[in-house]
């Protein structure tokens, strides 16, 4: 006997997807059946891990959930295969008060009988000593078949089959092209050597001068330069990232003929995502948290020579040529956001914040000098769709009618759905959508 979830499309979707398929029973002989029923659901766990046992600080919530009974009554089955099908809607806003736990409001999480925009599939875990710590968040369908259990004696008692699918969720954006939202850091430093003289640049200097230096910096030759540097707050996965580094000023001492050189020595850029997540203890919430760190440039120990050219002014009418440098091209790195996989989301027991840092180490008469920024950074989902007001307000009424539990009549021969999901657009669309269907396959078991 078998009894399986099969779906009509892969298992990816998107906020306002249709989810259909047919819940498929096979058998050998004849079996009577009281009930069939599959429910869709998503949730959250969180959980502390001692060894390889879970300890009582737990965290439960019901997303959403909606179940639908395909089959109830007596009735007996021919040998063969049955199937009924179904079809549900991902819902964009989670469902308030199905949670097992409840929580409160306490940043970043959300109060449990707050609705907000369903998170995405997500799952993290920290491997540490003397404590691990696990949470995720999962979308699934569970169908259940009900019928007498197998005795060689007549019997009242039931016997329940059970076949879980799990879905993939990513959540989409509004806007195809969103406004990076640039943010402006400048940073001055100086430059105090005798290597700002031409003929001590690359000269070794003498006892003296050395003493010098030490002893009586305030009479060295100096430079004084600012510089500029533009980062973006707000990306999404495979788009721009618009990050420029620019000299804004330089000045010298008199006794500096020329102006010195100032270049980018290494580059390094990346996203710290925090997962925070919270279980339910004896008395109070335990809270945790998860580190994880995505490079987008390390040069590492090679070491550049970008030189930084200082602004200069064409004309009064046309202001200053651009003389910045793209420091997403540096070194020649294989830049990229697409392994940006953690969107900010907030829930209510788990939530993601993303931080950018960026150091870049630059060299001025041999001395060297670092400018840092570490400042919050949005990384918003990488599906686009667009919706139109009619969209919005005919998903809306579908869930205010939604049942929690809905029974489907009729023989279970019926038709399947046959209408097309809502078409949405899917960074690496062709290369999801053969994952998906590969995993769909992977997850039935063979008759």
């Amino acid at each position: 006997m078998v009894f399986i979830i099969q779906l009509e499309h892969g298992n990816f979707y998107s906020g306002g997807d249709f989810v259909r398929g047919r819940v498929v029973f096979s058998t050998e002989k004849d079996e009577e059946i009281r009930r069939v029923s599959i429910t869709f659901m998503g949730r959250t766990v969180t959980q502390n891990i001692i060894g390889r046992v879970a300890n009582d600080t737990n965290g439960w919530t019901t997303l959403f959930s909606s179940t639908k009974t395909l089959h109830v009554g007596k009735r007996l089955f021919k040998a063969g295969q049955h199937s009924w099908p179904f079809r549900f809607q991902f819902p964009l806003h989670t469902m308030p008060g199905k949670s097992e736990d409840s929580f409160d409001n306490d940043e970043p999480f959300l109060s449990s009988n707050v609705s907000h925009p369903l998170p995405p599939t997500f799952n993290a875990r920290d491997l540490g000593f003397p404590r691990d710590g696990e949470c995720f968040i999962e979308y699934k369908l569970e169908a259940s078949i009900t019928k007498p259990m197998e005795s060689p004696i007549p019997t009242p008692f039931l016997d329940t089959m059970s076949h879980t699918l799990d879905l993939r969720y990513l959540p989409f954006r509004l806007v195809e092209s969103p406004d990076p939202s640039i943010e402006y850091s400048y940073r001055s430093f100086t430059a105090q050597t005798l290597r700002l003289l031409p003929e001590k640049a690359h000269a070794k200097l003498t006892m003296k001068e050395k003493l010098r230096s030490t002893f009586s910096s305030y009479q060295l030759p100096f430079a004084n330069f600012t510089v500029e540097m533009t980062y973006p707050t707000q990306v999404y996965p495979g788009g721009p990232f618009p990050l420029h580094l620019a000299l804004k000023g330089l000045q010298t001492s008199e006794d500096v003929p020329q102006e010195p050189t100032i270049f980018v020595k290494s580059v390094s850029i990346g996203v710290k995502s925090l997962v925070s997540f919270r279980t339910m203890a004896l008395v109070d919430y335990h809270k945790d948290r998860i580190t994880k760190y995505t490079d987008l440039v390390n040069t590492g120990d090679a070491v550049l020579h970008v030189e930084l050219p200082q602004a200069r002014c064409k004309a009064a009418e046309e202001g200053f040529e651009d003389s910045r440098v793209d420091l997403t091209k540096v070194g020649g790195t294989n830049f990229t956001t697409k392994t940006l996989d953690c969107c900010d989301f907030r829930t209510y027991n788990v939530a993601v914040e993303n931080t950018l840092k960026i150091t870049i180490d630059l060299m001025c008469a041999d001395q060297q000098f670092q400018f840092k920024v570490k400042t919050p950074l949005k990384v918003l989902p990488s599906v686009y769709r667009r919706l139109g007001d009619d969209d919005l307000r005919s998903f809306i009424q579908e869930l205010r009618e939604l049942p929690a539990e809905e029974v489907i009549a009729g023989p279970s021969d019926r038709s399947a759905y046959d209408a097309p999901p809502p078409r949405y657009e899917l960074s690496m669309n062709d290369e999801l959508i053969e994952q998906g269907d590969m995993r769909g396959r992977e997850s039935e078991p063979s008759a």
